[in-house]
């Protein structure tokens, strides 16, 4: 039976949820776009994986101890580096352009 463990993979999404709440409202909204043409399907569907993305992460052990584990640790660890990188020029490069050139 699965149960919940200390040390689990939630874990790991904590850094990019902080990442999100943090930067999140300066990133330009000109790409999002509302749900409105969505079918409810779809984001139904949504809704449903993101529960189980979250629920699934709570009771999946976190463990850095087979080799696998620390590669897969490592990996995660170049993604968020790489997604904060990305995600860290975008804010800044909006918000350069904002002061120096008055864009709008």
């Amino acid at each position: 039976m699965l149960r919940l463990q200390p040390l689990n993979c939630f874990w790991l999404l904590l850094p990019i949820l902080a990442w999100n709440a943090a930067f999140g409202s300066r990133l330009p909204q000109s790409g999002f776009k509302s749900d409105a043409g969505v079918p409810r399907s779809v984001l139904a569907a949504e809704q449903v994986l993101r529960i189980a993305v979250f629920v699934w992460s709570l009771l999946l052990p976190l463990s850095g101890q087979e080799k696998q584990s620390r590669a897969g640790l490592a990996l995660y660890g170049v993604g968020l580096l790489l997604s904060s990188l990305f995600v860290g020029v975008r804010v800044y490069h909006n918000i350069l352009v904002h002061r120096l050139l008055g864009v709008q």
